[in-house]
């Protein structure tokens, strides 16, 4: 810790009366960022009681001789309820990840801080755009916070990174249905992200086809509106990979043009690869069921989920993957005081989490001659 840095910590001790040594194991993290982060205590406080709403605090992030400053303010549906939670982060200047807006995601769903990067695996090698992420191990005023993803938002950003254009963004909330049957009003289930206004006329529309289109028709009224090709291939790989959440959640739905139809953007992995997810063929929403009533859909459905799981859901590919994440996050897990410090041991986690591809990998083989319409 050089002396620029080493002044936040000592004006925090000389007011809380600590010993200024820094013998803190973590400062010698070197395989992932560490973000030595300082919030004076009187905004830490005003965050942490602000959590639950869109409140946001000065932070100056050292990473080695790097100095940022930006602002931090609390992130995620399910994290905010916990002690570790997810955060946001953006940056005055300069740019961490080639980032200068960014989440701190807690990945609360997931002790073996595995998922996230799997499926980003998985997701990528079936052909989508999907957010970058990297580890970091987060200090605040040097305590020890643990470890998080480093997560692109998906914002204008991302497409401008990637050379995609982009019109319009919808994104789904929580327990999304897509149907105006028994009186939903999806604008409890979608909100816009893309552009800066509430209109979801498109989307409406979409729902509405999907909802009224005859059985004859639908492949070619809805792919009008919706990219089915890239559509059935998401669901194919979500349900591959057991991702809870991502049918009804998590889906990133954008329009390139007015004229073009939704594609699909993967978000929020740390509900993949859940042992507690059994279906085997398809993840439950409206939008599948509808699909799979064409037998074109179906087609191209077993033929995505086919090759999904013939060629990209296998050992020799995750488990490579899993161990390259091992090494670099070891230490970090150990000292996560919600992880390794809690009692949860990264090589247990691992071990569950290898069994499990190779148990549901068989089982999906062992099935696929039974793929049929719902």
């Amino acid at each position: 810790m050089n002396h620029f840095k080493i002044l936040p910590f000592i004006v925090l001790c000389i007011f809380s009366g600590c010993d200024v040594t820094d013998n803190n194991p973590a400062n010698d993290i070197s395989s992932i960022y560490l973000f030595d982060s300082y919030i004076r205590p009187e905004n830490l406080s005003n965050l942490l009681a602000n959590k639950m709403i869109k409140y946001s605090v000065p932070i100056q992030i050292f990473i080695g001789d790097d100095d940022y400053k930006g602002t931090i303010e609390a992130q995620g549906s399910a994290s905010r309820y916990l002690p570790k939670w997810s955060f946001e982060i953006k940056l005055d200047d300069g740019k961490i990840m080639h980032l200068d807006n960014f989440n701190l995601s807690a990945q609360v769903g997931d002790p073996s801080m595995m998922r996230t990067i799997l499926a980003s695996y998985v997701y990528r090698e079936m052909g989508f755009q999907v957010f970058d992420s990297d580890f970091a191990f987060i200090k605040i005023n040097n305590k020890n916070k643990g470890l998080y993803y480093i997560i692109e938002r998906v914002e204008k950003d991302f497409f401008e990174r990637r050379g995609v254009p982009v019109y319009e963004v919808i994104k789904t909330i929580f327990d999304a249905k897509f149907t105006f049957k028994n009186g939903t009003n999806i604008y409890e289930f979608f909100e816009k992200e893309i552009n800066d206004n509430e209109n979801l006329y498109n989307f409406e529309n979409f729902i509405h086809t999907l909802d009224t289109v005859k059985q004859e028709n639908i492949f070619n009224e809805l792919r009008k509106l919706l990219d089915i090709n890239t559509y059935l291939k998401y669901h194919a790989a979500s349900t591959i990979i057991a991702a809870n959440d991502g049918f009804r959640n998590n889906i990133i739905f954008y329009k390139r043009t007015p004229e073009t139809p939704y594609e699909i953007l993967p978000w929020d992995f740390d509900g993949s690869f859940n042992a507690t997810f059994t279906e085997i063929f398809y993840g439950d929403n409206e939008i599948i069921d509808k699909l799979l009533l064409n037998d074109s859909c179906l087609t191209l459905y077993r033929q995505y989920y086919t090759y999904c799981l013939e060629n990209i859901f296998i050992e020799s590919n995750l488990f490579p993957v899993i161990d390259e994440a091992v090494k670099k996050i070891r230490i970090g897990y150990e000292l996560d005081p919600y992880l390794g410090e809690a009692g949860y041991s990264l090589d247990d986690e691992v071990n569950k989490l290898k069994i499990f591809i190779s148990e549901r990998r068989q089982t999906l083989i062992n099935s696929l001659d039974n793929l049929r319409k719902p």
